[in-house]
Protein backbone atom coordinates (compact mmCIF):
# COMPACT_ATOMS: atom_id res chain seq x y z
CA UNK A 1 0.00 0.00 0.00
CA UNK A 2 1.35 3.18 -1.13
CA UNK A 3 1.31 6.19 2.00
CA UNK A 4 0.22 9.60 0.58
CA UNK A 5 2.36 12.51 1.75
CA UNK A 6 1.18 14.29 4.77
CA UNK A 7 1.26 17.52 2.87
CA UNK A 8 -0.85 16.29 0.38
CA UNK A 9 -2.91 15.00 2.99
CA UNK A 10 -3.08 18.51 4.76
CA UNK A 11 -3.91 20.48 1.68
CA UNK A 12 -6.84 18.32 0.60
CA UNK A 13 -8.59 18.38 4.71
CA UNK A 14 -8.41 22.46 4.21
CA UNK A 15 -9.89 22.46 0.77
CA UNK A 16 -12.49 20.28 2.54
CA UNK A 17 -13.00 22.11 5.42
CA UNK A 18 -16.26 24.85 4.95
CA UNK A 19 -15.63 26.73 8.19
CA UNK A 20 -12.88 27.41 10.73
CA UNK A 21 -13.73 27.24 14.62
CA UNK A 22 -11.81 30.52 15.47
CA UNK A 23 -9.24 32.65 13.35
CA UNK A 24 -7.03 35.82 14.99
CA UNK A 25 -7.04 38.71 12.78
CA UNK A 26 -4.97 40.64 11.44
CA UNK A 27 -2.32 38.33 10.88
CA UNK A 28 0.50 40.37 10.20
CA UNK A 29 3.93 39.27 10.13
CA UNK A 30 4.66 40.31 13.89
CA UNK A 31 4.79 39.40 17.20
CA UNK A 32 2.52 40.44 20.25
CA UNK A 33 2.50 43.99 21.93
CA UNK A 34 0.53 45.36 24.35
CA UNK A 35 0.74 49.39 23.86
CA UNK A 36 -2.54 50.00 22.19
CA UNK A 37 -2.86 53.51 23.87
CA UNK A 38 -5.06 55.67 21.56
CA UNK A 39 -7.15 59.10 22.43
CA UNK A 40 -10.52 58.65 23.97
CA UNK A 41 -13.39 57.10 21.51
CA UNK A 42 -11.02 57.49 18.53
CA UNK A 43 -11.30 54.38 16.79
CA UNK A 44 -7.94 52.67 15.95
CA UNK A 45 -8.25 50.82 12.65
CA UNK A 46 -5.77 48.49 10.34
CA UNK A 47 -6.57 46.63 7.25
CA UNK A 48 -6.00 43.40 7.12
CA UNK A 49 -6.61 40.08 4.68
CA UNK A 50 -8.98 37.61 5.95
CA UNK A 51 -6.46 34.61 6.08
CA UNK A 52 -9.12 32.11 5.48
CA UNK A 53 -13.09 31.66 5.07
CA UNK A 54 -15.30 31.50 8.48
CA UNK A 55 -19.18 30.91 8.19
CA UNK A 56 -21.45 32.07 10.86
CA UNK A 57 -19.48 33.87 13.33
CA UNK A 58 -21.49 35.34 16.62
CA UNK A 59 -18.17 35.87 18.55
CA UNK A 60 -15.48 38.61 19.02
CA UNK A 61 -13.16 38.51 21.86
CA UNK A 62 -9.75 40.83 22.42
CA UNK A 63 -7.44 41.15 25.67
CA UNK A 64 -7.18 44.62 27.78
CA UNK A 65 -3.42 43.85 29.07
CA UNK A 66 -4.37 47.30 31.29
CA UNK A 67 -7.67 48.10 32.72
CA UNK A 68 -9.30 51.43 31.34
CA UNK A 69 -9.98 52.67 34.90
CA UNK A 70 -13.41 52.42 36.62
CA UNK A 71 -16.74 52.25 34.66
CA UNK A 72 -14.75 52.87 31.40
CA UNK A 73 -15.94 50.88 28.04
CA UNK A 74 -14.02 49.64 24.93
CA UNK A 75 -15.62 48.51 21.82
CA UNK A 76 -14.99 46.30 18.49
CA UNK A 77 -15.75 45.94 14.98
CA UNK A 78 -14.82 44.38 12.35
CA UNK A 79 -15.72 46.66 8.77
CA UNK A 80 -15.51 45.65 4.85
CA UNK A 81 -12.44 47.82 3.52
CA UNK A 82 -14.84 50.62 2.27
CA UNK A 83 -14.85 54.17 3.73
CA UNK A 84 -18.91 53.74 3.58
CA UNK A 85 -19.96 50.76 4.79
CA UNK A 86 -21.43 49.30 7.97
CA UNK A 87 -19.52 47.08 10.73
CA UNK A 88 -20.07 43.26 9.57
CA UNK A 89 -19.57 42.97 13.28
CA UNK A 90 -19.80 45.28 16.10
CA UNK A 91 -19.64 45.58 19.47
CA UNK A 92 -19.58 48.42 22.40
CA UNK A 93 -20.19 49.03 25.64
CA UNK A 94 -17.97 46.60 26.77
CA UNK A 95 -16.75 46.61 30.38
CA UNK A 96 -12.68 47.14 30.89
CA UNK A 97 -12.13 48.56 33.74
CA UNK A 98 -9.42 46.04 34.68
CA UNK A 99 -7.14 43.79 32.55
CA UNK A 100 -9.01 41.08 31.25
CA UNK A 101 -10.30 39.50 28.12
CA UNK A 102 -13.38 41.11 26.71
CA UNK A 103 -16.08 38.85 25.09
CA UNK A 104 -19.05 39.87 22.76
CA UNK A 105 -21.28 37.05 22.22
CA UNK A 106 -24.70 36.58 20.65
CA UNK A 107 -24.06 38.81 17.93
CA UNK A 108 -26.01 38.86 14.59
CA UNK A 109 -23.95 35.29 12.68
CA UNK A 110 -21.65 36.88 10.22
CA UNK A 111 -19.24 35.77 7.50
CA UNK A 112 -15.76 36.74 6.73
CA UNK A 113 -14.34 35.67 3.40
CA UNK A 114 -10.36 34.51 2.68
CA UNK A 115 -8.59 36.52 0.44
CA UNK A 116 -10.95 39.58 1.00
CA UNK A 117 -9.78 42.65 2.76
CA UNK A 118 -11.23 44.36 5.92
CA UNK A 119 -10.82 46.96 8.69
CA UNK A 120 -10.83 45.79 12.76
CA UNK A 121 -11.50 48.83 15.04
CA UNK A 122 -11.35 49.04 18.51
CA UNK A 123 -12.33 52.37 21.08
CA UNK A 124 -12.26 53.12 24.72
CA UNK A 125 -14.25 55.92 26.30
CA UNK A 126 -10.54 56.59 28.03
CA UNK A 127 -6.87 56.50 26.94
CA UNK A 128 -5.68 54.88 30.00
CA UNK A 129 -5.94 51.58 29.54
CA UNK A 130 -4.08 48.73 26.27
CA UNK A 131 -5.12 46.30 24.53
CA UNK A 132 -3.25 43.42 22.35
CA UNK A 133 -1.67 44.55 18.90
CA UNK A 134 0.79 43.51 16.49
CA UNK A 135 3.82 44.77 18.08
CA UNK A 136 6.42 47.24 16.32
CA UNK A 137 8.38 50.27 16.39
CA UNK A 138 6.34 53.07 15.05
CA UNK A 139 9.30 53.77 12.60
CA UNK A 140 9.10 50.13 11.44
CA UNK A 141 6.22 48.04 9.92
CA UNK A 142 3.41 50.23 10.66
CA UNK A 143 5.55 53.18 8.36
CA UNK A 144 6.24 50.27 5.57
CA UNK A 145 2.56 49.40 5.80
CA UNK A 146 1.21 52.92 5.29
CA UNK A 147 3.91 54.06 2.47
CA UNK A 148 1.91 53.37 0.00
CA UNK A 149 -1.76 52.94 0.90
CA UNK A 150 -3.14 54.09 3.85
CA UNK A 151 -2.96 50.48 6.41
CA UNK A 152 -2.95 51.81 10.03
CA UNK A 153 -4.18 54.90 11.80
CA UNK A 154 -7.31 56.13 12.84
CA UNK A 155 -11.22 56.52 11.20
CA UNK A 156 -12.76 59.31 10.72
CA UNK A 157 -15.91 58.45 12.42
CA UNK A 158 -15.63 58.51 16.43
CA UNK A 159 -16.93 56.22 18.81
CA UNK A 160 -19.98 57.23 21.00
CA UNK A 161 -19.96 57.93 24.09
CA UNK A 162 -20.04 53.94 25.62
CA UNK A 163 -17.50 53.36 23.25
CA UNK A 164 -20.29 51.44 20.86
CA UNK A 165 -18.68 51.63 17.08
CA UNK A 166 -20.05 54.14 14.97
CA UNK A 167 -21.55 52.76 11.69
CA UNK A 168 -18.95 53.40 9.63
CA UNK A 169 -15.15 54.36 9.38
CA UNK A 170 -15.45 57.20 7.28
CA UNK A 171 -12.00 57.85 5.91
CA UNK A 172 -8.97 56.39 7.41
CA UNK A 173 -6.34 58.37 8.32
CA UNK A 174 -2.55 57.16 8.42
CA UNK A 175 -1.00 56.56 11.96
CA UNK A 176 1.93 54.36 12.55
CA UNK A 177 2.11 55.57 16.37
CA UNK A 178 -1.06 53.11 16.89
CA UNK A 179 -2.06 49.68 16.13
CA UNK A 180 -5.42 47.53 15.75
CA UNK A 181 -6.48 44.84 18.14
CA UNK A 182 -5.77 41.46 17.74
CA UNK A 183 -9.31 40.06 17.67
CA UNK A 184 -10.25 36.49 17.88
CA UNK A 185 -13.41 35.72 15.61
CA UNK A 186 -15.04 32.72 16.21
CA UNK A 187 -17.94 30.73 15.26
CA UNK A 188 -19.35 28.56 18.41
Amino acid sequence: MRRLPLLFVLLVLATLARAAPFVIVPSYPTGEASFGASPALTMICGRFVMPMTIIGATKLAANVTTGYGVGKKVGMAIYPDNDGASAVASAGNIAADVAQIVTATGLTAFDLTGGVTYRDCWCATSAAGTFANPHWETNGVGILLNSFVVKIGTAANACDANATPPASTGVLSANAAFAPPFLVVSSE
